[in-house]
């Protein structure tokens, strides 16, 4: 069958800068329906790599190797924040890639030392047990540290390239549902890495086998971002002519330079309370989220694969299931009750995780399964609509500067209190305290500061954002309840009548 000659056209209200609607638009005339489906078709597929390499690159082989090598909980804090932290040099890379307008390439290499360093990763504890005279032990965890942190700055490079191209790419009357059926297909591959990857480190505890499965997970983000290489980018269709080349040389010689980019944005007071709401929706998980397997192991005695199945699977199956819901439900009602609606039902993650006592039973593990499957509902709901009203606050400044802030605001909340609540429980180490028939010990306290935290966003912050176009979350609630409950009695049996 021929390929289509029918185009998207360009959406005037899509939220892109005057620069960008006018590049957009040009580009976006030229490039034929079909290309636009498959290179979305390439796009989706490529994150199945992407999120194996990212669930085997901090589940149950991770942790056992990070502990193998001398981890402490600090270290292991500062380490799950190094990602979110380098987010700060988002602004840089928004800067870069609005100055010289390449962001397939600028994506392409930051991608490829981003995730190519992981190889390298695993092979110093090898060499300290294979070769221990050239590389000592006192080099490996620091190196490992060195090589995350390299990782994590290829990847500031990368998200604001990543959202800029595929805002172009994906029209907005079809960019909810291409994101939610991304994020599906990537949680089914994250599903299975992290049931496999607990399994293998319940089986197989040994330095050798950790480090064979992270080389593994470097060959399949290496192969998440060389996907891209056959994805269409609609800015660079056109022509280039000497006229143009000048054009977009004195476009380059105007971008602003970065802390001016992001203070234009800052003067929306929608903005800065967005950028709030962000803030402490990351402080709530980075509280916690990264000791989850530590907390799993060593307070409750699960197994690997048990806290794989519970603490990965469970969420995963859960954003695979509800992704496409929660994508038709933002354009339907906005971003903003949805936000507002997963804000108060992640409070009760930390408020269950207080509750859970050590060596659970069977109905224990079960209800803790529930409870972090609704978890994944909440997340993908307020990640979904989270991206969407970034993309919408400030139409006049251009997406990858809006990336940026979206990523610096949540990634440095995240780091800084991941950092802290490793200081945290390894002060607290010792403490231990008994409620009635309820134990504590230290990572409960982390659980409780979390729910401090989100309490606070969801009653004070989220009735504060603003998105004009959005319905009310009474009303969104109030139509969506009994559509849920009409399919769900629809389901059951009917008693026969006489």
């Amino acid at each position: 069958m021929a390929a289509s000659t029918r185009s998207y056209s360009p959406d005037p209200d899509s939220p892109q800068s005057s620069e960008d609607q006018a590049q957009s638009a040009r580009s976006q005339e030229r490039l034929p329906t079909e290309d636009v489906r498959t290179s979305m078709m390439r796009v989706i597929i490529a994150w199945g790599f992407g999120a194996a390499f990212a669930n085997l690159s901090s589940g149950a082989v991770y942790t056992a190797f990070v502990r193998s090598i001398g981890a402490s909980n600090t270290v292991f804090g500062v380490l799950a924040g190094a990602l979110p932290l380098m987010s700060v040099l988002q602004v840089l890379g928004a800067w870069s890639l609005e100055r010289h307008r390449r962001r397939k390439r600028q994506f392409l290499i930051a991608g490829v030392i981003g995730r190519g360093v992981w190889l390298l990763v695993p092979l110093l504890p090898l060499g300290h047990k294979y070769w221990p005279a050239l590389v000592p032990q006192s080099i490996v965890l620091p190196g490992v540290a060195l090589l995350i942190v390299i990782s994590a700055i290829g990847q500031a490079f990368v998200s604001p390239a990543f959202f800029s191209w595929m805002t172009d790419l994906a029209h907005s009357r079809v960019r909810s549902t291409f994101f939610a059926r991304r994020m599906q297909i990537g949680t089914l591959a994250g599903m299975f890495v992290a049931v496999a990857g607990g399994l293998i480190a319940d089986n197989f505890a040994r330095l050798e086998v950790y480090c064979a499965v992270l080389l593994i997970a470097a060959c399949l983000g290496l192969g998440d971002i060389l996907m891209f290489l056959g994805v269409r980018d609609p800015r660079h269709l056109e022509p280039r002519t000497p006229e143009v080349d000048e054009a977009l040389d004195e476009l380059a010689q105007a971008v602003p330079s970065p802390l001016a980019a992001i203070r234009e944005p800052l003067r929306e007071p929608s903005v800065r309370r967005f950028l709030l709401f962000v803030c402490l929706l990351f402080a709530g998980y980075g509280l916690y989220g990264p000791f989850l397997w530590l907390h799993s192991a060593e307070y409750l005695h699960l197994s690997k694969t048990e806290t794989g199945l519970i603490v990965n699977g469970a969420p995963m199956l859960a954003i695979a299931i509800t992704s496409p819901f929660w994508g038709r439900l933002t354009q339907r009602y906005g971003n903003r009750p949805v936000m507002r609606l997963g804000a108060m039902g992640l409070t009760l993650v930390p408020l269950g995780m207080l509750l859970i006592q050590p060596d659970p039973d069977l109905t224990a593990k079960i209800l803790l399964g529930l409870l972090f499957f609704a978890s994944g509902i909440l997340f993908v709901a307020i990640d979904l609509a989270s991206v969407n009203m970034m993309t919408n606050l400030c139409p006049q400044v251009p997406r990858s500067t809006m990336t940026a802030l979206y990523s610096i605001a949540g990634g440095c909340s995240f780091a800084l209190c991941s950092a802290g609540a490793g200081k945290l429980s390894d002060a607290l180490s010792d403490w231990d305290t008994q409620l009635g028939p309820l134990h504590f010990e230290n990572y409960h306290v982390l659980f409780a500061l979390s729910l401090g935290v989100r309490v606070l966003n969801a009653l004070a912050i989220a009735p504060r954002l603003q998105e004009p176009e959005s319905r009310s979350t009474r009303h969104m609630t109030g139509e969506m309840m009994p559509q849920i409950l009409s399919s769900f009695t629809g389901r059951l049996p009917r008693p026969a009548r006489d």
